[in-house]
């Protein structure tokens, strides 16, 4: 006799992790508790289809200074999905890369209030609301409502920022796992 194997919560968060800190760690570790999750999937992108700039660090970096970070947190992993694919990263193409291998699991999406409000800008995003649902960080304020879509609402603070750390590395190491700040500093990141 075959058992189905049990429903899991997984979580996409998504982003170009230059540098991952701990306010994303914490954020993760939050979102797990609000909702009981079973796994998380952190996926550096390649080239964000949003930002005109690329990373600072490579895309090798970015993933190990992610494993450094995560290495703790064993229902947390690393995905190179969207490094190894082509140019742009589309969240779709990702969401949908992931539902078809996790067809019977529930399937969600991080994200911050400032993606939540460009969320109708995203390449077919229709295929992502009946692929997953978000939930939303928000550190002030609540997110706009939007008839399509209800989010998961996950309010929190933490003060890090990659792009703070990218501008003044010096100042903000206190934002970084250990580990990851010893990486930053042997690959001379962010000076």
């Amino acid at each position: 006799m075959n058992e189905e194997s049990p429903r899991l919560k997984l979580l996409l968060f998504g982003g170009s992790f230059d540098p991952i800190h701990l306010g994303h760690l914490q954020i993760l570790r939050e979102t797990k508790e609000l909702l009981g999750l079973d796994r998380a999937i952190v996926i550096p992108c390649k080239q964000s289809p949003h930002k005109k700039k690329a990373c600072l660090s490579t895309a090798q970096q970015r993933l190990e200074m992610l494993k450094l970070t995560l290495q703790d947190d064993p229902w947390a992993e690393v995905s190179d999905f969207e490094i190894s694919s082509p140019s742009p990263s589309y969240s779709w193409v990702t969401a949908t890369h992931y539902r078809q291998k996790f067809p019977n699991h529930d399937l969600y999406w991080l994200i911050g209030t400032d993606q939540w409000e460009t969320l109708d800008q995203w390449k077919n995003i229709t295929t992502l609301d009946r692929l997953l649902q978000f939930v939303v960080y928000t550190r002030k304020s609540l997110p706009s409502s939007h008839p399509a879509r209800t989010p998961i609402i996950l309010q929190g603070e933490h003060p890090a920022s990659s792009s703070a750390i990218r501008a003044h590395l010096a100042k903000h190491e206190e934002w970084l796992h250990p580990e990851c700040l010893s990486f930053i500093k042997k690959e001379n990141l962010y000076y």
